[in-house]
């Protein structure tokens, strides 16, 4: 969709400094690596008028994340992920095949006592959350008729770490909740969203689209949950 990649350059340049920074001055710095597998867990429908919904379903999530502590308490990290979530609704969808991606970068803190397994962290920062596939899109085609899929969002972490063996390698344990407005709307609601301005939604081929044209604006605040399962490998300091 244009704008998106540049919505990503815009983040990850942000998270380059986020990682730049604290470093710049440190003695040592500890870098992890940390592949991880889940569930993406969204608890509240994108939109609903009562009569007609949608909703994201649950479903596996895969990604990495890349932590960065430079003392034994502060840190940050960031990660990307992608869940195969396809669309349900209120009524058979034809094609309700979708996808999420989700990014982020934030602080974590260290809480309890240090040098001892298990350890505990809490985080908070930025995140971004977008969405895409054959649900949002015209049918048969690549073209977009739903737009505000991708949206920044805060997003607050816990979770806890395992040692394992000689301390190169550690198992995590993480939850993350991702909080925004759902903000979607169809094609010619709004200046640049599609060039068919003269139909929002071109005809029944679409289901999703005519669901939202028809409950919009009634979009629902998110709240979407990450639960997941990492090993983080210790990268050589310096």
């Amino acid at each position: 969709m244009p704008g998106r990649s540049s919505t990503f350059r815009w983040l990850f340049a942000g998270l380059s400094l986020v990682f730049a920074l604290p470093s710049a001055g440190s003695a040592q710095v500890n870098l992890e690596f940390v592949p991880y597998a889940g569930v993406y867990l969204p608890t509240q429908t994108l939109v609903d008028n009562g009569q007609l919904s949608l909703k994201q379903k649950a479903a596996v999530t895969l990604g990495g994340r890349l932590t960065l502590w430079w003392s034994s308490r502060l840190g940050a990290e960031a990660m990307l992920g992608y869940s195969p979530s396809n669309l349900s609704a209120t009524i058979l969808l034809r094609d309700g095949s979708a996808h999420v991606i989700t990014a982020s970068a934030r602080a974590l803190m260290r809480i309890g006592p240090t040098g001892r397994s298990p350890w505990l962290r809490l985080g908070g920062g930025l995140g971004f959350v977008s969405r895409g596939g054959n649900a949002y899109s015209e049918v048969a085609t690549t073209l977009r008729s739903v737009c505000g899929t991708s949206r920044f969002t805060g997003v607050v972490s816990a979770g806890a770490g395992f040692t394992l063996g000689r301390g190169r390698l550690a198992l995590r344990l993480d939850a993350e909740n991702y909080m925004y407005p759902a903000g979607l709307y169809v094609n010619g609601e709004y200046p640049g969203c599609g060039t068919y301005a003269s139909s929002q939604c071109r005809g029944l081929g679409n289901q999703v689209c005519n669901i939202i044209e028809a409950v919009s604006p009634t979009n629902k605040f998110q709240y979407d949950l990450i639960l997941s399962v990492g090993l983080a490998v210790k990268l050589p300091g310096r």
